[in-house]
């Protein structure tokens, strides 16, 4: 039995995302998301679960067991640099509150430090910053009777913005902080979940087919971070208080065709179940998380050396559907994705692959973003 491994390291992205909501990928698969996060039609039968169960019907012939881990992938994007101005919020209402409360304070020196601190508040409101990161592995035995592959994944993203009552930003900063109602936000949702993928190819007038279906495990986990924008600390997101969490189950299902002439096509549908969960209620503010389910149509070509491939989502990812309690008005539209991605690899004599890609949100919720990588596969290894 011959065996092939191969290694996904961190994906080398050219060109950044600028948005406060953000794509939230079912992976970090590096040849994937260096073509733009394409994957239904082009996907490898090792990323096949990641992306399409029913590529994993699609092995080569000496494709007998494969192992792909690890599937890592990060990225953050704060152009508003909004931890380093809360952080420097806070420094500065310490060194206000320490001067206000000694008895010889000059009350023009008080004003002014106030003053200040309303020009940092002005300075935060509307502004934005993300993250996202996943982990997984995937080990594949593709079988001529019924390909078998067992996946384990998990991805999150998180978005933090400031929350400024325009009370705060008249007169004199009071200095209980209690009495500071502006605040900063942090909400996010993580999915961890673990299935089997099974898939079976068979051949019709001449196409080669497959079906694929992942049944799986999942935990969806939500966190509502609220506190005071003169006192807080994102690093806290992960107390337990902040979270809500909740165990289901959960099915992908994909069908993949492929003609000899050079062209693939797919369709994926992932979360067949349609799942919401309630963020805890923090600071009186409440948000729900939607899991929605998510059709993508891919289609690709391979002219030599070459591949061309193109994925679209045929419905919008809704992510949270209901936010209350904050004192600036959110649209819960404003979040959802409707992702199209087109990709390249340049095949270098199966030593070397160039890719690129290019993704953009049908919604215009999320900025157009450019993507790049480079594989190593010595000897087709």
């Amino acid at each position: 039995m011959s065996c092939r491994f191969s290694l996904s390291l961190l994906t080398l992205a050219l060109g950044a995302v600028g948005s406060t909501a953000m794509a939230a990928p079912y992976a970090f698969e590096a040849r994937q998301e260096a073509m733009g996060g394409t994957g239904v039609a082009s996907a490898r039968y090792l990323s096949a679960p990641l992306y399409n169960p029913a590529r994993l019907a699609f092995a080569k012939a000496d494709d007998q067991v494969g192992l792909l881990l690890p599937v890592v992938g990060a990225e953050v994007y704060d152009k508003d640099d909004l931890s380093g101005q809360v952080d420097d919020l806070s420094d500065s209402y310490d060194d206000y509150t320490a001067y206000a409360s000694n008895p010889g304070a000059d009350p023009a020196v008080v004003q002014q430090k106030s003053d200040q601190l309303v020009g940092q508040l002005t300075d935060l409101s509307g502004d934005s910053g993300y993250a996202r990161a996943g982990a997984g592995m995937v080990v594949a035995i593709p079988f001529e009777a019924l390909s078998v592959a067992v996946m384990a994944n998990g991805y999150a993203d998180l978005q933090a913005f400031a929350d400024i009552n325009a009370n705060d930003l008249t007169g004199q900063l009071p200095t209980d902080e209690s009495q500071v109602q502006s605040r900063a936000i942090a909400m996010g949702a993580g999915v961890s979940e673990f299935g089997v993928t099974l898939a079976k190819a068979f051949e019709s007038d001449g196409v080669h087919w497959s079906v694929g279906v992942t049944p799986k495990a999942q935990k969806l986990q939500v966190i509502n971070y609220v506190a005071s924008a003169v006192d807080s600390d994102f690093d806290d997101i992960t107390d337990d208080e902040y979270q809500e969490s909740e165990n289901g189950f959960n099915l992908d299902a994909g069908v993949a065709a492929s003609w000899d002439n050079g062209w693939d096509a797919g369709l994926a549908i992932k979360n067949l179940v349609k799942r919401d969960l309630d963020a805890p209620l923090t600071n009186g503010v409440q948000a729900t998380y939607e899991l929605s389910t998510v059709p993508t149509a891919g289609v690709s070509y391979r002219w030599g050396q070459l591949l061309f491939n193109a994925d679209a989502d045929l419905l919008a990812q809704k992510r949270f559907t209901d936010l209350s309690g904050t004192y600036a008005s959110f649209d819960a539209g404003e979040d959802d994705l409707q992702m199209m991605a087109l990709g390249a690899e340049w095949d270098l004599w199966q030593w070397a692959q160039l890719r690129a890609g290019y993704r953009h949100d049908l919604k215009d919720n999320l900025d157009d973003a450019l993507s790049a990588g480079l594989g190593i596969s010595p000897g087709d290894l």
